[in-house]
């Protein structure tokens, strides 16, 4: 690695430390659920327009993606080098108002300030070396927890220049090699007869003991499962007075597994359930909705996460095993990206307290804004330019990361579940 071109990245980050912090800072504040994010999208834009990023104009057909955006810099003909941003935040509890309460639980406000930084890295090596060709891409990604804004993205056709996309999310530890699960989401919707629950209740079809009959017998499920497989139910509509017989019922499910058609597979034993729990109630067949847009495993190209770990070395950071960080299985529609261009979507260690909050949870929001965690996220920020810049300057390595990213697409490997638990 030319040291010059280290010293530049980290210098420019450095210099630029104190606004990257107020951007996350008014994330963390003032916190957005997923595809609301207007504030976000506003202070990041506005930002890298002031440094000189073309920000497109043009919105995407898809309504929902109204607070994604694509900020440009470099040369066009150059290798294009994509780093997300994600800025959306997760539903926590209620206000004193009564309002859903929104808070950055999973640290997106990092995420955006490690992207934003590395890609001000970037700018600074193609400001001092116009013989250098790159551009960079900043891609504002909204929608990550529970809508698929990435997925969303790539139907629009906005990944497809990039040579390569990378980012990194923010955990409790350094994670180069957790295995991700992709997921897919349903609603299933049971319809009885309603009845008084007192005078008459043998003339109603309970379609709530139908919905807790399905979530009974996915529980059954589970049991023959992997390890590695996740089932998370939610029962969202179960009857709407007390005194009469629930004539509609609803749950939402949402199955992960190592790969698409795993997923499926565990879906269609899950419409087995609920015809079943249906049937012994009395109820009408189910009705089946798919409520996601199918978020695919992780696809981690190895030339570029050795690149990125022998560069967070360099600043102490040390990494948990493979085997260590084997149960760590979250999903993230960056998985998706990473099947259409190499990429990679490590974990850069924060600090969480004594408690050791992980994501989602309330200590998570804390730590999420904290001033101590300035520092690791400007290291991951600077990391992520010096991968990409480092591929950039040497053709031959940009070769090998092509290289990688077409073997790793014919190989149908799934991990099993043996290969990641049963390790005694």
């Amino acid at each position: 690695m030319n040291q010059l071109l280290r010293d530049i990245i980290v210098q420019a980050i450095d210099n630029k430390a104190t606004e990257l912090k107020d951007i996350s800072d008014e994330l963390w504040k003032n916190a957005e659920v997923g595809f609301e994010e207007t504030n976000a999208r506003k202070v990041i834009t506005e930002f890298l327009r002031k440094e000189g990023f073309a920000v497109s104009e043009k919105l995407p057909e898809d309504n929902r993606l109204k607070t994604s955006f694509v900020a440009k810099y470099g040369n066009p003909d150059g290798l294009k080098v994509g780093l997300c941003c994600e800025y959306d935040a997760l539903p926590f509890g209620e206000t004193e108002e009564g309002e859903v309460n929104y808070e950055h639980a999973c640290g997106h406000n990092l995420i955006a300030e490690a992207g934003i930084g590395a890609a001000l890295g970037l700018k600074a090596v193609y400001d001092a070396s116009k013989h250098m060709k790159m551009q960079i891409i900043v891609y504002g990604t909204p929608g990550e927890e529970n809508g698929g804004g990435k997925v969303l993205m790539i139907k629009e056709g906005l990944f497809d220049e990039a040579d390569i996309c990378i980012m990194a999310h923010p955990a409790p530890a350094e994670v180069a090699g957790a295995v991700t699960l992709a997921n897919i989401k349903m609603m299933i919707q049971f319809k009885g007869a309603p009845s008084h629950a007192a005078l008459a209740p043998w003339l109603g079809k309970n379609a709530l003991d139908a919905c807790v009959s399905c979530y009974n017998n996915i529980s059954m499920l589970r049991q023959q499962c992997e390890p590695i497989n996740r089932i998370h139910i939610n029962i969202t509509r179960g009857g709407d007075v007390i005194n009469v017989i629930p004539d509609f019922a609803e749950m939402k499910v949402m199955i992960r597994c190592p790969d698409l058609d795993k997923c499926d597979e565990i879906r269609q034993q899950i419409m087995q359930c609920a015809e079943g729990a249906a049937a012994a109630t009395g109820c009408e067949p189910p009705h089946f909705e798919d409520t996601g847009n199918g978020i695919d495993s992780v696809k981690t190209n190895k030339v570029l996460i050795d690149l990125y770990k022998k560069h967070a070395e360099s600043f102490g950071n040390v990494f948990l095993s493979d085997e260590e960080a084997s149960g760590m299985n979250g999903s993230t529609d960056m998985g998706n990206v990473t099947h259409k261009v190499p990429g990679f979507h490590p974990g850069f260690k924060i600090y969480t307290g004594e408690e050791q909050a992980v994501n989602h949870t309330h200590g998570f929001v804390k730590w999420a804004g904290h001033e101590d965690n300035q520092k690791p996220t400007l290291i991951n920020a600077k990391c992520l330019a010096l991968t990409a810049v480092e591929v950039v300057a040497n053709p031959d390595l940009f070769q090998q990361v092509k290289d990688e990213f077409e073997a790793a697409k014919k190989d149908k490997k799934v991990m099993k579940a043996t290969e990641l638990w049963c390790t005694h």
